[in-house]
């Protein structure tokens, strides 16, 4: 009706006509199945590409790369152990694949390895420092602090965070 700072008085009268709630602009072309699918095109273009490509994805999805061990060797398959070039992560393949492999194959498997290592890595070494924080809270009291609880919350051994220090990786 009016802007910012205006008032609108109608004074008598019948009130304004409104349009009713279900009816089309008369000047409006009727709608037809064709109109309907392209007012609906964005949404199937939002969620139908991504599902696709997600079906068909492309080489660098982690189903392309062998199955490995991080930890130990699993015989039977995982019993050829092979060092990443980039951060000297020794892990473990079947040995058909150590045979077989080309020098660009062992690089993106290198680096598939060490990326899985960073994620899992990441994952435990957040899970030391919350272990450990909530140690330190339940150490402090209303009234006094307990030393011992304390002592073992800064003592507390952070495995997954000094591997992380020492392959040179930061937490994010």
């Amino acid at each position: 009706m009016g802007g910012p700072g205006v008032r609108v008085h109608q004074f008598g009268g019948r009130q304004p006509r409104r349009r009713p709630a279900g009816a089309q602009d008369p000047n409006a072309p009727p709608r037809t199945a064709m109109s309907a699918l392209a007012n609906l095109l964005p949404l199937i273009l939002l969620f139908i590409i991504p599902l696709l490509s997600s079906i068909f994805g492309g080489s660098d999805s982690a189903s392309s790369y062998p199955k490995f061990s991080l930890d130990v060797p699993k015989p039977p398959l995982y019993t050829s152990q092979h060092i990443s070039r980039s951060l000297g992560v020794p892990y473990y393949v079947e040995p058909k694949i150590a045979n077989s492999y080309t020098t660009k194959e062992w690089r993106n498997l290198d680096k598939f390895v060490e990326q899985q290592l960073a994620r899992q890595l990441n994952y435990e070494c957040s899970r030391e420092i919350e272990e450990r924080e909530d140690l330190a809270r339940q150490a402090q009291g209303w009234f006094s602090t307990d030393q011992i609880l304390m002592e073992r919350a800064q003592n507390m051994e952070m495995k997954a965070c000094r591997r992380m220090q020492r392959y040179g990786m930061s937490r994010y």
